[in-house]
């Protein structure tokens, strides 16, 4: 799918910790998805952020960080691990204050 990703500017300027990716089109073949960039990429980056920006409020600007292809949910294959993953698998109760 055409992955577009967008980091958001505050009014005063400010970069933002949320980054918008949208996933916008399906290609049945990668090959698709980079040949329709490689057509339409600088139209996408003039029109299209155009567009994206008039979603936004007033005075929040947005900067297209990647206009590539991937699959959806590939941003989080390589995500890497949090130090709290490894207890991911305990018990719900052991937070808990045990009363007896």
């Amino acid at each position: 799918m055409l992955l577009l990703a967008f980091t958001i500017f505050s009014p005063d300027g400010e970069e933002m910790d949320e980054t918008i990716h949208v996933y916008s089109r399906h290609f049945d073949a990668m090959e698709e998805c980079k040949d329709f960039i490689s057509n339409w990429g600088d139209t996408i980056r003039s029109r299209g952020i155009d567009k994206v920006q008039d979603l936004l409020k007033d005075g929040y600007k947005i900067k297209l960080e990647d206009l590539s292809c991937a699959v959806p949910g590939s941003l989080w294959k390589d995500k890497p691990k949090d130090d709290d993953d490894e207890n991911t698998d305990k018990d719900e109760n052991t937070d808990k204050d045990e009363v007896g």
